[in-house]
């Protein structure tokens, strides 16, 4: 006769196990070419024919992997915000209705907030009592929204709040209809302006909505190289506490946290005594800075060499850049391996991809993107280096009826450094 179940065993049975799905690719340019040999979060690679965020959760539909309620999370989101309140209420409203399907996690910031993309805001309208979600509208920079638009049908009966002032953390719970929905669509290919819309505004499917609003801790995504920038000012001054450079560091590496907001990895760091390191700067392991080379409010990766002379100023240089002699970086990220020669000047906004090497006394224009393309690609026997195509100025990028106003050229030059 088999033993009889304890009600301690029951519990254990009973208790659910929370599912996450993290997607790592963003589907989109706004990295490159940081990103062509290099993804922005490291993940399990998804089939060469996914290409959107739609694609990606049709896959996962596809793997029958997701059992029960799941959180859908950003892999370029950086968060300190406890979200089992959020996931707690997710699931009473299930309970009750099992129309609900999702709760999108949201921060009240300021329009002008340092970590709020400018080129991808949204209004939010919500009921004003339970924070349903009741219509969404993503607003890009240009052209610009005077007026949301909002259903009559909406303006009836219901108290409205009408919001501008949210960040959209990235972060939502989602019930296993989610997935679903999105292999029975295949025209939803963003998260946002796709799927959350025809939800919104489809009578057939009668699903439901709601906001969670995070009161305490910090929350944002890395969506653009200025949010990038913005993000990493926010972990130096430690906003994000407790991810923090002298504590929980992704690559296990060992920080000492100066006055002033100033990291030192513990690991092999050379400085001259003559080279000068301002505030909310970071120099990462095996990094050396020579004689009268100065570094202020940026970020040095592993084993970066600063030759004398040299001024990096609010940027992100990836491992194993080498800077030589003289040289002037102005808020720009430098790809892993990037080789400077003497003399150049880098001005603010460039994007330089790895492995790059830059001629002495080079000037890189203001939000230059330069790639590197080497031999085996059928341009001889050495690496050539290449600007990528930037829109002109003058460029009519709203022209086009078919093109995503988010990803217009008018639209990116918003999300620039």
């Amino acid at each position: 006769m088999p033993p009889k179940s304890t009600g301690k065993e029951k519990a254990v049975d009973a208790e659910e196990v929370l599912q996450a799905v993290v997607i790592a690719e963003s589907f989109n340019q706004r990295f490159a070419p940081l990103t062509a040999n290099k993804p922005r979060v490291h993940a399990m690679k998804l089939p060469t024919s996914t290409h959107s965020f739609g694609d990606a959760l049709r896959f996962v539909d596809s793997q029958s992997i997701i059992t029960n309620d799941f959180v859908l999370v950003s892999g370029d989101m950086v968060c300190n915000v406890k979200i089992d309140e959020m996931v707690k209420a997710h699931k009473a409203r299930r309970k009750i209705d099992h129309e609900v399907i999702m709760t999108v996690l949201v921060k009240e910031a300021a329009v002008d907030h340092r970590t709020r993309p400018k080129g991808e805001t949204a209004v939010f309208t919500l009921d004003a009592e339970s924070r349903q979600l009741l219509h969404y509208e993503g607003v890009p920079a240009t052209p610009k929204l005077s007026n949301a638009t909002v259903s009559r049908a909406l303006l009836k009966g219901t108290e409205l709040d009408i919001r501008y002032d949210l960040i959209d953390c990235g972060i939502d719970v989602c019930s296993v209809d989610v997935p679903i929905i999105f292999s029975d669509n295949f025209h939803e290919n963003d998260l946002r302006r796709d799927f959350v819309t025809d939800v919104l505004t489809s009578e057939i499917l009668g699903k439901k909505i709601y906001c969670h609003f995070a009161e305490d801790g910090y929350a944002a995504r890395v969506r653009d190289p200025r949010t990038y920038a913005a993000v990493s000012r926010d972990i130096l001054g430690r906003w994000c506490f407790p991810l923090v450079p002298d504590d929980n560091h992704p690559g296990g590496h060992q920080y000492e946290h100066l006055p002033g907001n100033t990291y030192l990895a513990k690991d092999k760091v050379i400085l001259s005594r003559n080279c000068k390191i301002g505030n909310n700067t970071l120099i990462g392991p095996g990094s050396r800075l020579n004689d009268t080379a100065r570094v202020e409010g940026s970020v040095l990766g592993e084993n970066c060499i600063i030759d004398g002379g040299s001024m990096i100023r609010s940027s992100y240089l990836w491992n194993n850049v080498r800077v030589g002699a003289g040289c002037i970086i102005k808020e720009s990220i430098l790809g892993a391996g990037v080789v400077l020669e003497m003399g150049v000047v880098v001005e603010r906004g460039c994007l330089i991809g790895e492995g790059v090497v830059i001629k002495a006394y080079s000037k890189i224009s203001e939000f230059s993107r330069i790639a590197r393309q080497s031999a085996d690609q059928g341009l001889g026997d050495t690496d050539t280096f290449y600007l990528l195509d930037e829109p002109s100025q003058g460029a009519d990028s709203d022209s086009d009826d078919d093109e995503d106003p988010f990803e217009s050229a008018a639209n990116l030059r918003y999300l620039r450094l």
